[in-house]
């Protein structure tokens, strides 16, 4: 193999690389959107789980 062989072999390398970069740097991204999401539901189930529950304690009062 000669060295513009092995050079553009090199770069088509890099390429390849970049791409799955550029990929996993959109996916990252999403997950961080889907993760906020997750937490803001998460936080609006305990509040409104929290509000069930002073409003439930009278009923089973004894």
């Amino acid at each position: 193999m000669t060295t513009e062989q092995q050079l553009r072999q090199l770069e088509a390398r890099v390429d390849d690389l970049l791409r799955i970069s550029a990929r996993l740097r959109q996916e990252n991204q999403s997950l961080h959107e889907r993760e906020a999401k997750l937490v803001e539901e998460r936080a609006q189930l305990l509040k409104k789980t929290m509000w069930l529950a002073t409003r439930s304690k009278p009923l089973f009062r004894v």
